[in-house]
């Protein structure tokens, strides 16, 4: 006499996934992935913005004190009061795919590059004292996605809606903010 319990286990046996069910669960992860991933991937690159914007920041005050200390700018990272986790030498220093340089006397810019090769495709600026090189004011942050579509919608983005637009940027149009 077989018990209930045996029963149940050989029809579990019997039981099985359908390669069309398995093709449609295949099919629902294929599409969720898809919409995912290009979000996901947005995020990241937002999360990498708001880090390069924090240390340009300060980067900012850290060349502010300095200016203090002595009557003027540095554009050697050494001199100042902080380090940077990455290589610096001279005036630039790269951590992860950032390179974080002082360009114009008074502003502290950071050069995006997805490749590691030495071009830029995207600036992100800030402005810690006055110069009248650049339309950035004192206080200021300016975005520079070099014409590339997924940049333009990170500087609109970072920039929120009150951003100042500005052609006047050798790299195209610039985004500028004030947090």
């Amino acid at each position: 006499m077989k018990t209930p319990y045996l029963t149940f286990d050989v029809h579990l046996k019997n039981k099985g996934f359908t390669l069309i069910e398995l093709l449609v669960v295949v099919l629902i992860i294929g599409i969720l992935a898809a919409i995912a991933l290009p979000q996901y991937n947005k995020a990241v690159m937002r999360s990498r913005a708001a880090e390069a914007i924090t240390n340009i920041r300060i980067l900012g005050e850290a060349q502010k004190r300095h200016m203090l200390a002595t009557g003027s700018a540095t554009r050697d990272f050494s001199e100042l009061d902080i380090s940077m986790k990455d290589s610096c030498t001279g005036n630039t220093c790269v951590v992860g795919k950032w390179a974080y340089h002082f360009d114009a006397i008074n502003t502290v810019v950071a050069y995006y590059n997805s490749t590691g090769l030495n071009t830029s495709e995207l600036t992100i600026a800030y402005r810690f004292a006055q110069d009248p090189m650049y339309n950035i004011k004192t206080g200021e942050f300016a975005c520079l996605p070099r014409g590339i579509d997924k940049y333009v919608s990170l500087c609109k983005t970072m920039a929120g809606p009150n951003a100042k637009t500005d052609s006047s940027f050798a790299g195209g149009t610039g985004y500028i903010w004030t947090p």
